[in-house]
């Protein structure tokens, strides 16, 4: 496979167009969505296994400059009924740094569960959900999609503390644990990764009558669908996390440092086939808007 296919790619998996309805993992629409403390209070009781009551959303706005912001975090930080941390968000793709940026934002907030003169025997539980909308190539051989991560020792015999942990829920796993399932022995966690899956038809109508939490959620984003600013204001994220992907790929930085007018006439094609603005294509690309133009063509 050449650079430029594979930069092409890359874009091509990228969430769908915006003539269907906004990905259920979009990170903007999921943020929408669980910042409704009963829907996300299921969510993550569901995922964690345990009874969770979220009390309060610490982060529920999202500034508008954030949304083209690359490095915005589109996050929810929740606090329970039993003082504990929970964070849940939506990781589109991996990068290089994936994984220490994971760790690097979990030990941020877990450090500040406790207030200057307490004892780090008062720290919170904290507790850091990543919903993946990708196969991790680190979990290839493990087949379920939800792998937890904790201190402990090399063989595991011996963990340090239960006070944190981070979840990995790879959504794409879903399609291949329940091809063959009976709809009945799905669990709870299973039915909020299918409706993260985009699962729609006979399956969805069938899980929405069993979990009244998944349809307000669903009932949430076909109202967000509904409101064309908002789908805007998705699109522009959505294509501001593709520019993220992009600059963060091996591939792309070979080829700009190559000065490669093949590359981003190839580039600039791929994002127009998927309905991007060309302003946004400009922006992504740090290239102007005449520039484009003529690339285009």
């Amino acid at each position: 496979m050449t650079k430029i296919t594979a930069l092409e790619e890359e874009i091509k998996n990228e969430p769908q167009d915006d003539s269907d309805p906004i990905s259920r993992t979009n990170d903007y629409v999921f943020k929408k969505v669980f910042s409704d403390k009963e829907v996300l209070s299921d969510l993550l009781s569901g995922f964690l296994g345990e009874k969770i009551v979220v009390t309060e959303i610490l982060n529920p706005e999202i500034p508008p400059e954030s949304l083209l912001d690359k490095l915005s975090r589109m996050d929810l930080l929740a606090l329970d009924s039993r003082g504990e941390l929970l964070s849940a968000e939506v990781q589109v793709q991996y990068h290089e740094g994936f994984d220490d940026r994971v760790i690097y934002y979990g030990m941020d907030v877990h450090s500040d569960s406790v207030k200057k003169g307490d004892k780090y025997a008062q720290i919170r539980r904290t507790v850091m959900v990543n919903i993946l909308a990708f196969r991790h190539k680190k979990l290839a051989d493990i087949p379920h999609y939800h792998t937890t991560f904790k201190l402990r020792n090399e063989d595991a015999s011996v963990t340090l503390t239960e006070k944190f942990a981070i979840h990995y829920i790879e959504v794409p796993k879903i399609v291949d644990l329940v091809n063959n399932a009976s709809l009945k022995t799905l669990s709870k966690e299973d039915k909020w990764v299918l409706y993260l899956n985009d699962c729609g038809g006979d399956v969805m109508e069938r899980i929405v009558s069993e979990e009244p939490m998944i349809a307000k959620a669903l009932t949430i984003g076909e109202i967000f669908n509904l409101d064309k600013a908002e789908r805007q204001r998705a699109r522009s994220r959505r294509d501001a996390m593709i520019g993220f992907n992009i600059a963060m790929s091996a591939n792309y930085q070979s080829g700009i440092e190559k000065g490669r007018e093949d590359t981003l006439k190839s580039l600039v094609r791929s994002m127009l086939a998927r309905s991007m603005s060309v302003e946004s294509i400009s922006d992504i690309l740090g290239i102007p808007v005449d520039k484009i133009e003529v690339l285009r063509v």
